[in-house]
């Protein structure tokens, strides 16, 4: 059984994002079961409006050209938006912007990384590298 890396801190960063969210789209949120590999349905009126998926960072956008996303995560949120019709929301939280990217347009620039500092050897995988330029800025954020 692989270990699961999320910790309550992440979860409440997590918390923080999707509420500024649900204030600036005015929209309301759901937390997803890890079946889904995407964190949240946002919903207006009942209706799911995107999937979205956040991830908080420690670095301003700016230090480096392209963010690095599992593969995998891309896949599942490519099917989720595209079978239901709505945007599948790629969120980070930097230390000096909120971006997001609908990730069902995005092209597929597939290489291999991810994490070595853990020591786990299923954290190198097939990514994709996303350019931040990519990304548009939402808000502000809440450190």
């Amino acid at each position: 059984m692989r270990p699961i890396y999320e910790s309550d801190t992440d979860l409440n960063n997590e918390r923080q994002v999707i509420d500024g969210l649900n204030n600036l789209w005015q929209t309301q949120s759901t937390k997803l079961p890890r079946s889904y590999g995407l964190d949240y349905t946002l919903t207006r009126g009942g209706r799911v409006t995107a999937f979205v998926e956040i991830k908080c960072r420690t670095i301003p956008s700016w230090t480096y050209d392209t963010y690095m996303i599992s593969l995998a995560k891309v896949l599942k949120a490519k099917s989720l938006g595209n079978n239901v019709g709505v945007p599948a929301l790629l969120v980070v939280r930097w230390n000096d912007m909120v971006g997001y990217i609908d990730l069902r347009p995005v092209a597929l620039d597939v290489q291999v990384g991810g994490r070595k500092d853990r020591g786990d050897a299923q954290d190198i995988e097939p990514v994709c590298m996303i350019p931040i330029k990519e990304f548009t800025p939402c808000m502000r954020p809440l450190l």
